[in-house]
């Protein structure tokens, strides 16, 4: 059965708001999840239609947040079981991230001192003079 107009229309934002999922989820779950969006707007008939279409797609924003948060979790489970797992190699990571840090607040803390800061003298605007 052919979309009408505003199945269309709402079908195109839903998949348009599809894309604040991460990438693997909406591949795995984007075509289904508008499928199922399309057979709510059909049963639901009237006026009623434009309500559903405002909540289901306010609905898969508000979800898009936590399938992140998801993600996230997933990734920092992995990166300390790794760190746990390679000692030697997180000690070196960390140390020259460490000292990158370091190196790099120092280099523009002496820049914005000669660079920025006025000189610490009284009327220092008429010390080249």
């Amino acid at each position: 059965m052919p979309l009408t107009r505003f199945e269309s229309w709402a079908s195109a934002v839903f998949k348009a708001a599809l894309h604040l999922y991460p990438p693997a989820y909406r591949e795995e779950y984007g075509r289904e999840m508008t499928l199922v969006f399309v057979d709510r707007l059909r049963e639901t008939g009237g006026a009623g239609r434009a309500w559903t279409a405002v909540a289901a797609i306010v609905s898969l924003m508000a979800d898009a947040f936590g399938q992140h948060l998801q993600v996230l979790a997933q990734d920092l489970r992995l990166a300390i079981r790794l760190v746990q797992r390679e000692k030697g190699f997180a000690i070196a990571a960390i140390g020259t991230l460490a000292l990158g840090i370091g190196l790099t607040s120092a280099v523009f803390s002496v820049a914005k001192l000669l660079l920025i800061d006025p000189l610490p003298y009284h009327e220092a605007d008429r010390a080249a003079r």
